[in-house]
């Protein structure tokens, strides 16, 4: 066997680069590349706040940093306070507090950008060290970024994505850099690290596995086959690399938690009926997945890996049977990928569905491992792996999708850099076209510049994503500074994906009876709470189990008959109500000052009930408008019901104002232009009760009441 080349001897340059004249690129491109993917970087990671996941962990973090040590049982509810709460995720929960305590939500937002832009550095390190070229990486970058973008959020898991560009990047700083065994060494403490950070560590785990895999069968090549020595590793090092994964293993185990932690991603993914329902545990050919950006631009990733790495690996040995597997394997690539073509625009989508996406998807897992048996003197194993397992990984449930792009990058990059030449010669040398670096910069900004000027969208439909820094809209951040303000306590009942927030900011003083903790609370406690949700009776049944003090619910489709069926016994009242939340407390004699003071008695919302508002009830309902408004200044419902009772009151000139501070917070409600242009005609404005409609059936065609309203108008000319 051939001696692996001295670190000295690698560090000259090959004569080849020489004879080409080929020079690294100069710093101006490298500048402009770097500029691009910083802004685009921003672009992707600086939005509200949306996931209210958050309000948890620095609930967890402010915990840990008070006592000293991580919950055991769970401490935020009444239902589960006796279950095992494993904070996997304590480091990350103690990190967020860190941040948010002194430099609040916008401290959150930047660090997490700073995250995100930490890991495309490493992944840049990683991918030139194996010698890809920056002109090949950038718009590798605006493709991984818009697929990944969706969970860049303030979560633990971007840590994630941290650690494992970490891993990519000693590695191949190991690999194909200077072959120093300290690279490797310093997985070790990154493997502890994150154990603590996020149950995903046992990616990692199988991570070093496919290193140590890969380089195995490389070695065993070389020994068998006589091919590819001068790429082997040593024996030695071998040796180090095998030891790693049992010596990770046992470092993972320096957590609070003990052997606990090993076990407890495999029991958290077992919990079958969260995976059902979950939508970021479903599978990516899933119908509520499948018609996303994402999944589109991910099948877009795979073709580009799946071809450059075909056409890499493949090898150039001048057998017949050899070119013509390749050829048919191409082939049937280039198949799959026009069957997903022919079934996108098929018109009505017939065959755009879990199971025909789902069969496509695994053949082409079975194209890449037949690739892999007839090229099997040429491939590098360890790239080979990793596309394998984190694509593998990712048809199990959709959010692996962002770690199969963070995790393939450099083996994309890397085999698309080769294209054209075989094997890359000189890896030192970046010799990319600085045209070809200004064009991969314009992609970059490009990206940038949609998501900033139009918006990002996690689906081709709906609304895309509010930029900036603050809260989302998503969040129930009125209905919890009311519950805040008016001292309200005790047990609640909460929506499940949005009960953080108010532990966050009212623990101890209030526990719930679910969040999305779904380990903690476990099956049974779950179906109870969807029971209760479905029926009144079911309801009913509920409280008599639990002591229930109040609710804080947003409108699920079946609750306005919870509503009317809890209203309707006299023993709860509502006394808060905004575009998406309610609050109702329980009717007791401490809760008689806040009812009389903050009750709804006419107003109720439009997804809880139909109004009848007239001369006898307009008044009130006025009152009960300007409450609203005042408790939720930021929400259209309060201006909608005030808009009501002007009308009902024929005071259509204040109507049209309080409908236009609708339109102020919501420029495409469809029903305030129809408000409007009610008011308009009943005042003799024609003509802008006409622009009112128009605009109405634009935003939607199938309003229906708007158009025939329109056309009324329209006739009386």
């Amino acid at each position: 066997m051939a001696r692996p080349a001295s670190s000295k001897q690698r560090q000259s340059p090959a004569p080849s680069a020489f004879k080409t004249g080929a020079a690294t690129l100069s710093w101006g491109p490298q500048l402009i590349g770097w500029i691009a993917l910083a802004g685009c970087v921003a672009a992707l990671t600086i939005f509200k706040l949306g996931n209210n996941d958050i309000w948890i962990h620095l609930k967890t973090g402010e915990y840990v940093l008070q006592t000293g040590w991580v919950p055991v049982t769970d401490p935020y509810s009444f239902t589960a306070a006796d279950h095992a709460y494993v904070a996997h995720e304590w480091l990350a929960a103690v990190l967020f507090y860190l941040v948010y305590a002194p430099f609040g939500v916008v401290g959150l937002t930047v660090f997490k950008a700073l995250v995100v832009a930490a890991a495309c550095v490493l992944l840049y390190g990683a991918a030139r060290t194996a010698g890809a070229r920056l002109s090949v990486m950038l718009p590798a970058f605006g493709l991984l970024l818009y697929i990944a973008g969706a969970r860049y959020i303030e979560r633990p898991h971007i840590f994630a994505y941290l650690m494992a560009a970490i891993y990519l990047w000693l590695f191949f700083r190991y690999r194909d850099g200077d072959r120093n065994r300290r690279w490797l060494y310093l997985i070790v403490p990154a493997d502890v690290a994150w154990t603590n950070l996020h149950g995903s560590f046992v990616q990692g785990l199988a991570m070093l596995a496919v290193f140590a895999l890969g380089e195995g069968l490389a070695y065993a090549r070389a020994r068998m086959l006589s091919a590819n020595r001068e790429q082997t590793l040593p024996a030695r090092d071998l040796i180090v690399l095998a030891a790693l994964v049992p010596v990770c293993v046992a470092a993972s185990l320096l957590n609070p938690y003990g052997f606990r932690m090993l076990t407890f991603p495999f029991e958290l993914t077992g919990l079958e009926l969260f995976m059902q329902s979950v939508y970021e545990w479903k599978p990516p050919y899933d119908s509520a997945y499948n018609s996303s950006t994402m999944f589109v631009l991910y099948l877009v990733w795979v073709g580009a890996l799946w071809t450059s790495f075909f056409i890499r690996y493949r090898d150039r040995r001048p057998l017949a049977w050899l070119r013509a597997g390749n050829a048919l394997l191409l082939g049937a690539l280039a198949l799959v990928y026009a069957l997903f073509a022919v079934f996108w625009f098929e018109n009505p989508a017939v065959h755009w569905n879990p199971a025909a996406l789902a069969r496509l998807l695994y053949a082409l897992l079975g194209l890449f491992f037949f690739f892999i048996v007839l090229n099997h003197r040429s491939v590098d194993f360890t790239h080979g792996g990793l596309v394998a397992f984190f694509y593998l990984l990712s048809l199990r449930h959709n959010r692996a999708v962002t770690d199969a792009v963070m995790a393939t990058f450099v083996t994309l990059a890397v085999s698309a850099s080769a294209l054209g030449e075989g094997a890359l010669r000189d890896t030192r040398v970046d010799r990319s076209n600085p045209l070809a670096v200004f064009i991969g910069a314009a992609i970059l900004l490009a990206v940038a510049a949609h998501v900033s000027l139009v918006g990002y969208y996690f689906a081709f439909r709906g609304k895309p994503r509010e930029q900036g820094f603050g809260i989302g809209p998503e969040m129930p951040t009125c209905a919890v500074d009311f519950i805040e303000r008016a001292r309200i306590s005790g047990n609640a009942f909460v929506s499940y994906s949005e009960a953080a927030q108010l532990i966050h900011r009212m623990y101890p003083a209030v526990k719930v009876n679910m969040d999305s903790r779904n380990d903690v609370y476990g099956e049974a406690l779950y179906r109870e709470y969807l029971a209760a949700l479905a029926s009144p009776e079911a309801m009913q049944a509920y409280l008599r189990r639990y002591p229930v003090d109040f609710f804080l619910l947003s409108y699920y489709p079946r609750v306005p008959k919870i509503f009317a069926a809890l209203e309707s016994r006299g023993e709860w009242a509502p006394v808060y109500y905004d575009d998406a939340w309610s609050v109702l407390v329980r009717q007791k004699p401490e809760n008689d000052g806040l009812i009389q003071r903050e009750g709804f008695r006419i107003l109720r919302p439009y997804p809880l009930v139909p109004q009848e508002i007239d001369g006898s009830n307009a008044t009130q309902l006025f009152g009960e408008a300007e409450r609203a408004i005042r408790n939720c200044p930021s929400a259209v419902l309060g201006y909608f019901m005030k808009g009501d009772a002007l009308r009902a009151l024929g005071r259509r000139e204040e109507a049209v104002g309080a409908t236009r501070e609708v339109l102020a917070r919501d420029p495409e409600n469809v029903f305030a232009y129809a408000r409007l242009a009610e008011d308009y005609a009943a005042i003799g404005k024609r003509a802008e009760a006409i622009e009112m409609l128009e605009t109405a059936v634009r935003l939607n065609p199938k309003f229906t009441r708007a158009r025939e309203f329109l056309a009324e108008l329209r006739r009386r000319r």
